[in-house]
């Protein structure tokens, strides 16, 4: 069964690797999924939690990447907020679109109710 394009998509480049996640469709569940061809494709349930981004627009390079990154960084330092975890990259359109595109740098923060 062919899916639009979900959004956003969850991109991490680590020293060894990149991974891409996708979210599907809420109308979809776990269990009713169809099982992965390839072994690199993983299958999970993420847990809700909280995330502090910083958006910005255009295609994303590494330099605007690092750059928002700082920017969110300083931030939750100036507002002793704690980060849980690595800074990691959304985008929310298909390659193919040139104008009004939204991307966000992200990064879990510890969240107290």
């Amino acid at each position: 069964e062919k899916i639009a394009m979900t959004t956003p998509v969850y991109m991490k480049n680590n020293d060894n690797s990149n991974t891409m996640e996708f979210v599907m469709p809420s109308s979809y569940k776990l269990e009713s999924i169809s099982k992965p061809n390839d072994d690199n494709v993983i299958l999970y349930e993420s847990q809700a939690k909280h995330f502090a981004c910083v958006r910005y627009g255009g295609y994303s390079n590494s330099s605007k990447f690092e750059s928002n990154s700082k920017k969110l960084i300083e931030k939750l330092s100036e507002l002793n907020i704690k980060t849980v975890g690595d800074l990691f990259y959304v985008s929310y359109n298909s390659p193919y679109k040139v104008f009004n595109r939204r991307n966000e740098v992200m990064i879990e923060i510890e969240y107290l109710d």
